[in-house]
């Protein structure tokens, strides 16, 4: 549910303010705020610990080799539409955070309100700059639903008096169609930001870090220990090392070690967590405090997010942790406490940046064969929010495995919880999601077996099935995948016996996807006959209750058209893919941004099916149509839609090329690689779609020459 109260106008007022409900909805109204963004810069008075060093906030060096992307920001800030949205992706440590609170910065200078919000919760607010105002969203991918609904009320806002710009930074170049349609119109290119491209920037910015190293570790006018070929050959060692994050943390190491210089990006950050969990053990030890209650907590704030006093106290009393952990009274004169400003509120930060908090979890996780599960529990069930919590535990899992190539006890948090059932819920609630990331996908398929095994009552064991058998067959398992989701039918069927109206729909998703995997599975006979008995339900149902059903409806008979298609019936497939169609076509009038898509591509496949039939004329009109609605489309989302777009005109350009119209098939298909090639350019891999559409191209090229 979203809105935005109209009642006072957006001239009329200087902010924002954010409300929701218990529900998670959330609505936006304009008022009288004082509330600012925040650009959290840290002052000079930083702690010797290694991330003080290393997070962005530090600013050890200005920014160097960003001029250009930064010029490009800010044209984007003040040009354009009243409101906009751009996404920054790119890998962690390449300088995403620092590079929009630099241009935040900048924007502020110009009478802008710039930054960033605490939180996206009830009672949120921020005012607006007397010339714009720009809104910077950090990981958005860890509360997907929350931005979008954000997102979505923003959209439908008035418009405020000075432009309002909204800055995503993620790791995801797919950000955009995981946060879907309420983007709408915002979103313009995204912004795929790499390592330092030039050799000179790169060294620029040793130079430029070392001395303020020797002056944060009081190491005086010590001399730059490596000469520019020792660190060209290191940079050179793998396309990582240009990474800003990677640059400094070299510097940081030649302190200790000068004549060090071949170690790996990885194997340096490696290094420099072993010497901070040494710090923070002499640290703990020299408080009477266990040696491991200092850099378990620092490590395990990394999951949570922080750890407050009352979420320290939670932690104390849990029985893997009793020993360990010190009360808040103790830790409040340890350098992991950070003081806020109200009384006796503080908290435990992360360690920062992440690959340093994932380098960290990995040692600490294999110095107990038994604890590690319960330590990694306890921290995700007093987070306030399980699935960002998991989420994080994900992306630092990731980067402990696949960026500095460390084991990860991945078997340990599944072993704790496996056999009980309150345990397995409250996973549950954090990874029972969308885009998880791929390290928590074991664990949420084995907390869903688990669940199977323990919950006693039909519908839950139902819904289980159902995501079970989803997830076996993404993980390769068919027939493990089969299995589930028939045990996920029977039940449905029982359901839907005694109470249709309940539970109907139920059963018919349940069909549905048992089609699906029949379909891959080979047995295309079993794969017809279900998809038919989930259109029948849905055609049921959508009779009496359309907006709730039609677009069930759609779905299943698009995947009835395939079933058809693939068993050989093209008549068939024609005359259904032409009920989707309509539907659709019916569905997009009253709301083309949530419909238009599935448009579009029931359009496609209508095309293709129409060619099948002999009906070729028809197909040239209906995959015309389809590049129109794609091209709407992708005027207001080209990041979202601009792959559909370009797949619609390789289909368009193959009916020019039957018809021998040759120019205009070469134009179309060098057009959709045109805009595949900018896909691939922003991280998606389209390589046997682009390899075909240039195959295309040389055909008609080819084609075109002999007719001459």
């Amino acid at each position: 549910m979203f809105s935005f109260g109209r009642s006072v106008k957006a001239k009329q007022c200087n902010g924002i303010i954010i409300s929701g409900d218990h529900n998670q909805n959330i609505s936006i109204h304009y008022g009288p705020t004082e509330a600012s963004l925040s650009i959290p810069f840290k002052p000079d008075s930083l702690t010797d610990s290694i991330d003080s060093l290393l997070i962005w906030q530090s600013q050890l060096t200005p920014l160097i080799g960003r001029n250009e992307t930064v010029d490009e920001l800010m044209q984007w800030a003040k040009t354009g539409p009243r409101i906009s949205l751009k996404l920054i992706h790119g890998a962690g440590g390449v300088g995403k955070t620092r590079l929009a609170f630099e241009v935040a910065s900048k924007l502020r200078d110009q009478k802008w309100e710039a930054g960033q919000l605490a939180s996206l919760d009830n009672g949120s607010t921020f005012r607006l700059g007397t010339s714009g105002t720009l809104l910077i969203i950090d990981y958005p991918e860890q509360q997907p639903e929350r931005v979008q609904r954000l997102l979505q009320a923003i959209k439908e806002v008035e418009e405020p008096a000075t432009p309002l710009r909204i800055l995503l930074l993620s790791r995801r170049s797919q950000l955009l169609d995981q946060l879907g349609e309420p983007l709408g119109f915002l979103a313009t290119k995204p912004l795929s930001l790499t390592a330092l491209d030039k050799t000179e920037a790169a060294w620029s910015l040793l130079e430029s870090a070392w001395p303020r190293l020797c002056e944060r570790r009081k190491k005086g006018n010590t001399p730059l220990p490596v000469q520019r070929d020792v660190f060209n050959r290191w940079l050179a060692q793998h396309e990582s090392h240009a990474q800003p994050l990677y640059i400094l943390a070299f510097a940081i190491n030649l302190m200790e070690q000068p004549q060090t210089t071949t170690l790996s990006g990885g194997e340096i950050i490696q290094r420099l967590v072993k010497r901070e969990v040494v710090r923070l053990e002499k640290e703990g030890e020299a408080k009477n405090l266990h040696r491991l209650a200092l850099p378990l907590l620092k490590g395990l704030a990394a999951v949570s997010g922080s750890i407050t006093a009352q979420q320290l106290k939670t932690l104390a009393n849990h029985n893997a942790l009793t020993a360990l952990l010190p009360d808040y009274e103790r830790l409040r004169d340890c350098s992991i406490w950070q003081e806020k400003k109200k009384e006796s509120a503080g908290q435990v930060v992360a360690l920062q940046p992440d690959l340093l908090a994932a380098a960290l979890l990995s040692q600490l996780l294999w110095r107990d064969d038994e604890q590690p599960g319960e330590w990694l529990y306890a921290v995700l069930d007093v987070s306030n929010e399980i699935e960002r919590a998991t989420s994080r535990l994900g992306r630092l899992m990731h980067d402990a495995i696949e960026v500095l190539d460390l084991s990860w006890p991945q078997e340990a948090l599944l072993e704790t919880v496996k056999s009980d059932l309150k345990r397995c819920q409250r996973l549950y609630e954090g990874l029972n999601r969308t885009h998880l990331e791929w390290p928590l996908r074991p664990l949420a398929l084995g907390v869903t077996q688990a669940l199977v095994g323990i919950t006693k009552e039909p519908i839950g064991q139902a819904l289980l099935f159902n995501n079970l058998a989803i997830c076996l067959a993404n993980n390769g398992d068919l027939a493990g995948g089969l299995e589930e989701i028939q045990r996920a039918v029977d039940i449905h069927e029982k359901l839907s016996m005694d109470n249709f109206s309940a539970f109907g729909s139920d059963l018919a998703l349940s069909l549905n996807n048992l089609s699906n995997i029949l379909a891959d599975s080979g047995d295309w006979e079993n794969g017809l006959k279900t998809i038919r008995r989930s259109v029948t339900i849905y055609e049921k149902l959508s009779k009496d209750n359309f907006v709730a059903y039609g677009p069930k409806l759609a779905m299943s008979l698009n995947n009835l058209s395939n079933r058809l298609a693939d068993s050989g019936d093209s008549v068939g497939g024609l005359e259904v893919i032409r009920r989707t169609v309509d539907i659709y076509e019916k569905l997009s009038v009253d709301n083309f941004s949530a419909y238009g898509p599935d448009l579009a591509m029931s359009l496609n496949n209508l095309a293709i099916r129409l060619v099948y039939s002999g009906e070729r004329s028809g197909g040239l009109e209906v995959i015309m149509r389809a590049v129109d609605v794609y091209e709407k489309l992708a005027v207001d989302n080209s990041a979202a839609y601009g792959a559909g777009l370009a797949i619609s005109l390789a289909i368009l350009a193959d009916f020019y090329a039957n018809d021998n119209n040759y120019n205009d098939a070469i134009n179309t298909v060098r057009r959709a690689i045109e805009l595949i090639s900018l896909e691939a350019i922003n991280g998606t891999t389209y390589d046997d779609r682009l390899e075909a559409m240039k195959n295309d191209l040389i055909r008609y090229q080819a084609s075109l020459s002999n007719d001459k």
